[in-house]
């Protein structure tokens, strides 16, 4: 069996190539620990505090990330796809009735299905107010200036 600083290392190597064809930081920190591990076991560090010191290390490294990422990561200034939408006008370009299941607006341009955020009838070319999406549907309801 090899020296356990050879298998410390392979497995740091192994951890880091797995963060390098990952999307998050999270396995580099195993990785890192790893090294570090192996580095200590070189130098003849009992394995039971090798196995704690790779705990350690590795449970720090997430903390101090999760809150790194934290403060970097905010509300991205405009909302993303459907989401815009919400609170928003359009107009009605078929008749918006959901007992029979049908109704359309056209907001910025585009149209969307529509139903009535209530048990309303709402007429074509009056308009409204997207109040949520709901899958490919806008929730809506008459516009109040």
């Amino acid at each position: 069996m090899p020296p356990l600083w050879i298998i410390w290392s392979i497995l740091g190597i192994l951890f880091l190539v797995a963060e390098a064809l990952t999307v998050g930081f999270f396995l580099g920190w195993f990785g890192i620990a790893a090294i570090i591990t192996a580095v200590l076991s070189a130098v003849g560090v009992p394995f039971g505090f090798q196995v704690g010191i790779f705990i350690v290390l590795s449970v720090i490294g997430i903390m101090l990330s999760r809150k790194f990422a934290e403060k970097v990561t905010k509300e991205p200034p405009q909302k993303a796809a459907v989401d815009r939408l919400i609170g928003l006008k359009g107009i009605v370009t078929s008749t918006i009735d959901n007992a029979k299941g049908i109704g359309r607006i056209t907001v910025d341009r585009d149209s969307w299905l529509a139903d009535s955020s209530e048990d309303i009838i709402i007429e074509k070319d009056e308009y409204v107010k997207i109040l949520a999406v709901s899958g490919t549907h806008l929730i809506v309801e008459p516009y109040k200036d």
